[in-house]
C-alpha cells in the first residue's frame, strides 16, 4: 500500500510492538516509554536551554532554598543555625584535620551556652582528655571564669598581671588576691585575723611599750 491513508475516525488496531524506527506503535507501547524508560541523554541540557531564575550564582551557609512545582530552585539565602535539637541523643563534634582542634566562632556576648535542667549536676559540662591541663583560657593582661549565682551575685575567678584573684568584677586587677603557701609570709602584706588561733591582743609587741598589771 502507496500514498496517503484517511482514517477518518476509525482506528488501527492489533499492532504489535514495533521492530523498525518507521514501524507504527500502539499507545500502550508509547505510553510506557515515556513514562517509564524515557532519558535525557547526558549533556543535552545546557546552561543556555535552562530559563534564569532570580538566584545568584554563588555558595551559602545553612542555605534557606525555596523550590517551585517542576523542581526549580527559585530563591536561595544564606540561613543560621540557631539550636538543634537532638532529644535524648548525642551530638558528636569530630575534628578531621591534622590540627587537633574543633574551633567555634561566633559573635555576641554568649559564645557557647550550655542549658540543663540542673538536675544532675555531675554531667552538664564533661571535659574527658588524657593531658594535664585539658581547659586553657588565653587573653592578654587579663583572663577568668565568670560564676553567675543568680541568687547570690556574680563572682570572678581570674588573672591579672599573673596574679590569681578572686571577687565581684570583672576587672579582676581590682578582686581579692588569693594567697596559697607559694606567695605569703614574710613582705607579703598579709593580714592574718589570729596566729596559731590567738589574737593580736595575745603577744607582746616589740615595737611599743608594754604595760603589765600585776
Amino acid at each position: 500500500m502507496t500514498g496517503d491513508l484517511a482514517m477518518g475516525s476509525n482506528k488501527v488496531t492489533g499492532l504489535g510492538t514495533p521492530t523498525d524506527a518507521n514501524d507504527a506503535a500502539p499507545k500502550t507501547y508509547v505510553d510506557n516509554f515515556v513514562n517509564q524508560t524515557a532519558n535525557i541523554a547526558d549533556n543535552a541540557v545546557t546552561a543556555d536551554k535552562l530559563a534564569h531564575t532570580a538566584v545568584t550564582a554563588g555558595s551559602y551557609t545553612a542555605t534557606n532554598l525555596t523550590v517551585d512545582d517542576q523542581g526549580r530552585i527559585t530563591a536561595a539565602s544564606n540561613g543560621a543555625v540557631t539550636s538543634i535539637a537532638v532529644g535524648d541523643t548525642s551530638v558528636v563534634v569530630t575534628d578531621t584535620g591534622t590540627d587537633g582542634k574543633v574551633a567555634i566562632s561566633a559573635d555576641g556576648s554568649e559564645k557557647v551556652h550550655f542549658d540543663t535542667d540542673g538536675t544532675d549536676f555531675s554531667a552538664n559540662v564533661v571535659i574527658d582528655v588524657n593531658h594535664a591541663a585539658p581547659l586553657t583560657l588565653t587573653r592578654a593582661n587579663q583572663v577568668g571564669i565568670h560564676f553567675n549565682d543568680t541568687s547570690g551575685g556574680a563572682r570572678f575567678l581570674g588573672s591579672a598581671a599573673g596574679i590569681l584573684r578572686f571577687g565581684g568584677s570583672a576587672n579582676h586587677a581590682t578582686n581579692s588576691k588569693i594567697w596559697h603557701e607559694g606567695n605569703d609570709g614574710s613582705g607579703s602584706g598579709l593580714d592574718a585575723d589570729t596566729v596559731d588561733g590567738l589574737q593580736a591582743a595575745s603577744f607582746l609587741r616589740s615595737d611599743a611599750m608594754t604595760q603589765q598589771v600585776a
